[in-house]
Parts: C-alpha cells; structure tokens; sequence
C-alpha cells in the first residue's frame, strides 16, 4: 500500500510527464501556414516520429516529409515509419472513432528509448511516447465538426429533406466534437489539434477572432479544454513571418497562453525555416 510519501511524488512525477507533452490548437485563415508549421519539427526528437490524422487534404504542402499510413496499419501495431510523417488520410466519423479505439487498445509498452542527449535535456526524467509516436495531429478541427454535424443529421432523422440540420442537431454536434477532444487531449503524448479561423462581426461592428467550428460555444468549449491555443495570421510588421498569438487579447477567442513564467510573452514570430513546434517545446518545458 503506497504511503503518502510514495503518492505524493507520483503525482508530482505524472504533473512532469503532462507539462512534457503539448496540447494546442493552431487557428487561422485557409493558407497561412499551420500545416508547415506543424510539420516543420518532424525530425525533432522530443516530437517525433508523428502521426499525421489528415481531414483537410493538406498533403502537398508537406509531401516530402510524409508516407502513407492506413488504419489497418494502427490496429495491426504497425511501428511509425522512420524518418517520415506517418500520414493518415480519412474522411468520415467511423474513420476518427476507429482511430481514436486504436490508440486507446494499443500497447504502450514498448518504445525507443531516449538519447543520453534527450535525457539530459529532460533532467533524466524518462519520456515516454504513446504507441510508439511522440505526436499525434488532428488537422483540422473545422473539418471534424462538419462531419459531425453531418452525421447528426442521419442519426437523428428530423431533419425533412436530410440535408439541412435542425436545431437538436447542432446541439448534439457541441457535445459529440468536445467529447472527441477531450479523448484526444487525454492521450499520453504531444497533440496537436488545428482547425480554420472565423471572423464575426456585432451589431457595433467589432470584429471577433475564433477557431471555425460551426458555433461560438463549440469554439469556446474547445479552446477551455487545450491547455495552449494560438492564432496563427501573418506578421503586420513583415509580410515574409508569421505571428502566433497566445495572450487573451480583446478579440479573439480562445487564445491563451498557460506557459506561466515562460518567455513567450504575448506573441511568437516565426519564419518557413522555423522548427515552430520544438520553440514552443523548448517555452513550455518549465521545471518544478
């Protein structure tokens, strides 16, 4: 029986692993790069190899970086594809779910071990990747809910001409997408979730910045369940950068920046030769 000692420093040990593995939500306009960028640490150690979960069809922008992946391949403990982006190519619900009952099923015993270089980066505290991948992409967000909503309008069977969806199914949509958030959020590891921006207007004409998830509340309930969510637009201040937003500013919806006492401040530039993800790594890796 564990005495309070032994409890204690579990739980300090599990609150290491959680601030090892990054949970964000990229948003922005169709174009502007969340995909490269994302993709641009793929041969990072601390990150890869990935497992790329592709709704949008955002292949070419990364095409030399990644290889076919299939499903059957991830139910049949298939190891990540060395070198490449294990890419994962769906189009429907049952396809995510089926994905999502994999990792879950999968054995997470076995793993490449650390470098001595990694472990002491990470003060010897062993990092441990899910099934066998270090990150886990969902792109994107936008796409999910549309299938979701999709989907909504044959299970309930209310709607008249079975296209347009009624009010229940836009209700059920914000609970089943915020459920598979959460079930991917809880996955051991980094994940990475994208989705498109959206830009509303009220009545005295202010402009509000969200993840395009089809509703205010979905964008706002997702955005409360990632630890980290950026917007990603082009830099004002030179058109060849980008900019991630982290800080709650007047506006936007859902940017936040938990990184407590980090340096990221309000916002991150970055370049197309930038490996974005493993500077965030390097931010959010904050010691007890």
């Amino acid at each position: 029986m564990e005495d309070e000692t032994d409890i204690k420093n579990n739980a300090i040990e599990e609150d290491v692993q959680k601030r090892l593995n990054l949970k964000i939500m990229f948003f922005s306009d169709p174009g502007v790069g969340k995909t490269t960028a994302i993709a641009s640490s793929y041969d990072d150690p601390r990150l890869a190899p990935m497992l790329w979960i592709d709704l949008e069809r955002s292949q070419s922008a990364i095409n030399s970086k990644v290889e076919p992946y299939t499903i059957q391949d991830l139910k049949n403990n298939r190891p990540p594809i060395k070198g490449k982006i294990s890419y994962l190519k769906i189009s429907s619900k049952q396809e995510l779910e089926d994905i999502i009952s994999a990792l879950e099923k999968r054995s997470s015993s076995k793993y490449e071990s650390p470098s001595a270089e990694l472990n002491v980066y990470l003060k010897s505290k062993e990092f441990k990747p899910y099934l066998g991948f270090r990150t886990i992409v969902v792109d994107n967000l936008t796409e999910v809910s549309r299938i979701y909503l999709q989907d909504s309008v044959i299970v309930g069977g209310k709607s008249p001409d079975k296209i347009l969806p009624t009010l229940q199914d836009f209700g059920r949509r914000i609970f089943t997408v915020g459920d598979v958030v959460r079930e991917l959020r809880d996955i051991d590891t980094h994940i990475i979730l994208t989705a498109h921006a959206e830009v509303r207007e009220n009545i005295v004409r202010e402009e509000t910045i969200s993840p395009d998830l089809g509703s205010v509340k979905l964008a706002k309930d997702v955005s409360g369940l990632i630890p980290i969510s950026g917007y990603i637009r082009v830099n004002p201040k030179d058109n060849n950068t980008r900019e991630i937003l982290f800080q709650p500013i007047t506006g936007l919806i859902g940017v936040k920046d938990n990184l407590e006492k980090s340096s990221v401040g309000n916002s991150q530039v970055f370049e197309k030769k930038d490996k974005v993800l493993s500077k965030l790594f390097d931010l959010w890796h904050i010691e007890k």
